[in-house]
């Protein structure tokens, strides 16, 4: 039973739950280097979508978890899939056509690999070809397992670096209002 105050873990809040500890961490890396492809496709991927989620909400103006449940998260919402958060981080230009093309590559993968009956991995041809098609990471590794899980993480770095720039303009804009709103302090000499 859940504290007084706090909700009741939920299949709903596992699935937005981001790793915010180091063993939480490790645990995540070293399950990309032991578990089957179909996991790590979709663990990989969901770790790129936490990260553009972020930024989305970010880059919004202020929300309540219940505006941010509605929009997001509720049966229907208007940007619940990861297709339509790619789309509209495109749309309001949060996002290059590169990371665009590349994040839908990534999608895709993780969709065949969450919704094919029949056994795929990183080497069947379809999937290691759409590998192939990613433009994030240096070809050093014809491995499509890898360039996958490396494509997965350098979009996310990405992502989080486009986030940093907004929040240091957030910061910055509510300094510059902070010193047009606070009286001089040095006063007149």
């Amino acid at each position: 039973m859940a504290s007084k105050g706090r909700k009741k873990p939920s299949l709903f809040s596992l699935s937005r739950q981001p790793i915010s500890t180091d063993e939480e961490r490790n645990a995540y890396f070293k399950s990309l280097r032991s578990e089957s492809d179909r996991v790590v496709a979709i663990r990989a991927s969901a770790f790129t979508e936490h990260t553009l989620l972020d930024l989305l909400i970010e880059s919004m103006r202020t929300m309540d978890e219940s505006d941010i449940e509605h929009l997001f998260f509720k049966n229907n919402a208007t940007l619940g899939t990861f297709a339509a958060r790619v789309d509209i981080a495109r749309a309001f230009n949060l996002i290059n056509e590169k990371q665009k093309k590349n994040l839908d590559i990534i999608r895709h993968i993780r969709n065949t690999f969450a919704h094919a009956v029949v056994d795929i991995d990183f080497s069947t041809k379809e999937i290691s070809d759409e590998c192939l098609k990613l433009d994030c990471i240096e070809p050093e590794s014809k491995n499509p397992r890898h360039i996958y899980t490396v494509g997965c993480h350098n979009i996310a770095v990405e992502l989080k670096d486009i986030l940093i720039e907004i929040l240091k303009k957030r910061l910055e804009s509510a300094m510059i209002q902070e010193q047009r709103q606070s009286p001089n302090i040095q006063g007149d000499k």
